[in-house]
């Protein structure tokens, strides 16, 4: 009798045990979730958010859930289907309206995250590792960094993809192929590059399980898809769609979507060159596990063929791990970290534990070094621009800066500068007018808070001159109010288009960070006053091209004094004094340069200062 009572609560303890390590882990969940809905939220309200991102999802999701399904993103300037191949945006619209708008969007990424974490917990018991084990590997999949990194980045659907791939997995390793199916469709209709991984799971499951029948499936629903999507669905209904976004990553492989696949096997030797620069990226995704994810089976492939995708791509962003791409990689790498635990039973905890520390220590260092700055920025930045909104009406053209642009996604059409990203996601300024009207002056906002930058400053010295005036200014916020249409430079070449490459353009100076000084809103000077030595404008950053420069400063004296008031320099080239209406430097650049511009007062008169001009003459061809 006394050994059966024992027997009972030896099992009572056991049992305990094994359930307190799924209590634990739910509370580790509901503890991380709180946190990335912080981070997020943190970002969103000091103005560390972008319209890019978080502005596009703002905008179409309020379409939708006022009826118009196409939701065409005049941030993007394509429908919403075509950024993401979503159709799960469709019901999350609703939520949106309803439940807590941006809010909503942040838990819904934290919820996706817990239930995934609890998809690998669920798998690991099915694969055979103890309930401790799985836990442990839940919590290290939390500590990813790329996790944080992709959840703190405004919102995107992979954070519905990523848990509808897991647990695909869970019911397929569960011997339930219905569910399998379900979800893995339901995968692929939340983000469109999920297709990607599941062709290279067929593979996997071919190759390295000898499941020739399910990874044919895999590899034909992969195909399938993709040609419905892409040589069907988007050029018949979506014409242009994301053209010039994958052109901009991949085109160096070919000029079309097939082109681009071919372009892989023929330039086979630029994509291993690719490849070759790509080690920081490798260590970031498969350094946290210390790479024993390669001894893992079918999800080693599929975990591979995403690497290689985002590898490949001339856009930097893909190897990144403080953004979206890697998200729905990090779920198969973990799903590659099960299968891997299952070749090392008598050291399996050894492996564990080694990943976890290794995991939790780069995720210290990743939210050391990106998370807790942005913990540190507190602002009112926001009450400041929604009270400049309120003032412009809804059939305005909205044209403004990355971190504006998402407070206003009720409007029908709002653009970013191109500066933020030329000929990828964003078009001008006359893309914006057309898409209000194709032959009618609209009434246009320019929305920016300074500094901006030279392309940006450039187009606010062109509206300036066709009769729009400033409405509205706060601190370094300002609305710029107009009718008229005008030319809009093309961006320079480099990686943001930083710059107009027009051969003339100009930078007004009270569009930047005046460090001295007091702005003439009226007349748009900076008027520098008596007896203060010191900066006015400090290192605004040029980026120079091969070539011949003039560069122009306008100042208006308050003294009939012919005395220099103070002096400007770009670069290192010799600092050149300030003593009339205009004054200039001349030089020549042989190389890309990024040079800093810097004006001082000395302090012995007053002045007022307007606008840099820069004169840009090209290095003749040879």
């Amino acid at each position: 009798m006394e050994l059966a009572k024992w027997k009972i609560n030896k099992d009572i303890s056991h049992s305990s045990i094994k359930n307190f390590s799924s209590i634990l882990l739910v509370f580790i969940i509901v503890l991380f979730g709180a946190f990335q809905v912080f981070v997020s939220v943190h970002k969103y309200l000091n103005l560390e958010a972008t319209t890019m991102d978080l502005g596009y999802a703002e905008q179409t999701l309020w379409e939708i859930s006022h009826g118009n399904w196409w939701a065409f993103s005049s941030v993007f300037q394509t429908p919403a289907f075509a950024v993401d191949g979503s159709l799960w945006l469709y019901p999350l619209a609703y939520g949106f309206r309803y439940l807590g708008r941006t809010y909503f969007l942040f838990v819904v990424q934290a919820l996706g995250t817990g239930i995934a974490a609890w998809g690998l917990y669920r798998i690991g018991n099915l694969r055979g590792l103890s309930r401790w084990q799985s836990m442990f590997v839940s919590v290290t999949f939390l500590l990813y960094p790329a996790i944080i990194g992709g959840s703190q980045f405004d919102f995107h659907p992979d954070f519905i993809a990523l848990p509808l791939i897991i647990w695909a997995y869970y019911y397929y390793r569960a011997h339930n192929p219905s569910l399998y199916y379900i979800l893995l469709l339901s995968a692929i209709l939340a983000k469109n590059v999920v297709l990607i991984s599941i062709g290279g799971w067929g593979i996997g499951l071919i190759l390295w399980e000898h499941r020739v029948k399910d990874g044919i499936i895999a590899i034909f629903l992969s195909i399938f898809t993709l040609v419905i999507e892409f040589k069907w669905l988007l050029p018949t209904y979506f014409p242009g769609a994301n053209e010039s976004l994958v052109l901009s990553l991949y085109g160096y492989l070919g000029h079309n979507f097939w082109g681009i696949i071919t372009g892989i096997f023929r330039h086979f030797s630029d994509v291993l060159k690719h490849l070759s620069h790509d080690g920081v990226y490798a260590f970031l995704i498969f350094g946290p596990v210390l790479a024993f994810v390669f001894l893992g089976s079918a999800s080693v492939m599929a975990m591979l063929s995403l690497f290689i995708f985002n590898a490949i791509s001339s856009f930097a962003a893909q190897q990144a791990i403080n953004d979206q791409y890697q998200v729905i990689l990090s779920g198969w790498v973990f799903l590659a970290l099960i299968e891997a635990l299952l070749r090392f039973k008598p050291r399996r905890n050894l492996v564990i534990f080694a990943t976890f520390v290794s995991t939790m220590f780069l995720e210290v260092m990743f939210i050391s070094v990106v998370i807790v700055p942005l913990m540190t920025i507190h602002n009112n930045y926001v009450a400041q621009v929604k009270q400049a909104l309120s003032q412009i009406p809804m059939s305005n053209v909205i044209y403004t800066q990355n971190h504006l642009g998402l407070w206003a996604y009720r409007y029908p059409v709002v653009g970013i500068a191109t500066d933020q990203a030329p000929g990828r996601l964003v078009d001008t300024l006359p893309t914006l007018w057309d898409e209000a009207s194709k032959k009618k002056n609209v009434p246009t906002a320019i929305i920016a808070r300074s500094p901006v930058r030279p392309y940006l400053a450039n187009v606010i010295y062109q509206a300036i001159h066709n009769g729009y005036h400033i409405t509205y200014h706060q601190d370094h916020l300002f609305i710029l109010k107009g009718i008229r249409r005008f030319s809009v430079p093309n961006p320079s070449p480099d990686a943001w288009g930083w710059e107009p490459m027009n051969g003339s353009w100009a930078v007004p100076l009270w569009t930047q960070n005046v460090t001295q000084g007091t702005i003439n809103w009226r007349k748009y000077y900076v008027e520098i006053p008596r007896g203060k030595p010191g900066s006015i404008i400090e290192n605004l950053f040029f980026i120079m091209y091969p070539g011949y420069y003039q560069i122009t400063l306008t100042t208006f004296f308050s003294s009939a004094s012919k005395e220099s008031v103070g002096c400007f320099q770009v670069g290192n080239h010799r600092e050149m004094l300030i003593s009339s209406g205009s004054s200039s430097v001349k030089f020549s650049v042989r190389r890309v340069e990024i040079m800093p511009l810097s004006i001082l007062t000395n302090g012995r008169y007053g002045f007022d200062i307007s606008n840099i001009f820069i004169h840009y003459h090209p290095l003749a061809a040879h």
